[in-house]
C-alpha cells in the first residue's frame, strides 16, 4: 500500500484513530507512522509473551460434503472482446449468462427458471454463495464490487447493470481517489477492495 492514495488512506485512518485497521494494513506491509498515533512522549514500547502461541489444527472428516462447485466459466462463444486499451469489453447478456449459469450450477436449478427480477433470496442465496458470485464476477470481468453492492442490488437484473455499470467504468481508469476514500471511511470498501482499485488501476 504506497503512493498518495496509500499514504492517504493511512493518514485517515490515524485521525480517526481506527486501530484495528492500522493493524491490518501494518501485517500486510504497510509502513505505519506510530508515532504520529501518540500525543505525548509517554508511550512506550512492551515485550511480547515468549511463550508459544497454541497451534491447534482442524482437519476436515472424510464424510463432509461441503466442498464448494467450482465457478462455472465463460464459454468461448461469450468471451467478452478486447477494447482499443486492452480492457475487455462484455455485453449485458454476457454478464446475465454468466450470472444465471454461476447460480444454476451453484444451486443445482434450470438456468430457465431464473427470473431476472426476482431476489436472489427466494433461489437459496446464501451469504456464502454470495461471496462467491462476486468474486466469480470479480475475477470474470476484471472489476471491483463490494459486500455492499451485492446486498444493494439483489436480483439478476440488477446485478446485470451494476456490473456492466462497473465495467464501463474500469474502462476508464483515473477515477477520483477523493470519492473511493470517502467509501472506505463509510465502511463502503475494505482494505482488499482498495489495494484491488489500486492494482487494476481504476485509482490512478
Amino acid at each position: 500500500m504506497s503512493g498518495a492514495v496509500g499514504e492517504a488512506m493511512i493518514r485517515s485512518l490515524m485521525e480517526e484513530g481506527n486501530l484495528k485497521k492500522i493493524a491490518l494494513l501494518w501485517t500486510q506491509g504497510a509502513d505505519i507512522p506510530w508515532g504520529s498515533l501518540h500525543d505525548c512522549a509517554s508511550a512506550r514500547r512492551i515485550e511480547l509473551p515468549t511463550y508459544p502461541f497454541r497451534t491447534d489444527r482442524y482437519w476436515m472428516t472424510p464424510g463432509d460434503t461441503s466442498e464448494q462447485a467450482p465457478l462455472p466459466p465463460l464459454t468461448a462463444s461469450a468471451e467478452p472482446q478486447s477494447g482499443p486499451s486492452g480492457q475487455r469489453r462484455a455485453t449485458r447478456s454476457e454478464i446475465r449468462r454468466y450470472i444465471t449459469g454461476f447460480l444454476g450450477k451453484a444451486l443445482d436449478i434450470p438456468e430457465d427458471q431464473i427470473q431476472a427480477r426476482a431476489s436472489l433470496e427466494e433461489y437459496g442465496v446464501d451469504s456464502l454463495t454470495g461471496r462467491r458470485l462476486l468474486r466469480g464476477l470479480e475475477e470474470t470481468f476484471a472489476i471491483v464490487l463490494t459486500g455492499r453492492e451485492m446486498l444493494d442490488n439483489r436480483c439478476v437484473e440488477a446485478l446485470t447493470e451494476l456490473v456492466l455499470m462497473r465495467k464501463e467504468a474500469c474502462g476508464n481508469p483515473g477515477g477520483n481517489p477523493g470519492d473511493y476514500l470517502q467509501d472506505f471511511r463509510k465502511g463502503l470498501l475494505g482494505v482488499e477492495d482498495m489495494k484491488r482499485l489500486i492494482s487494476q488501476g481504476v485509482i490512478a
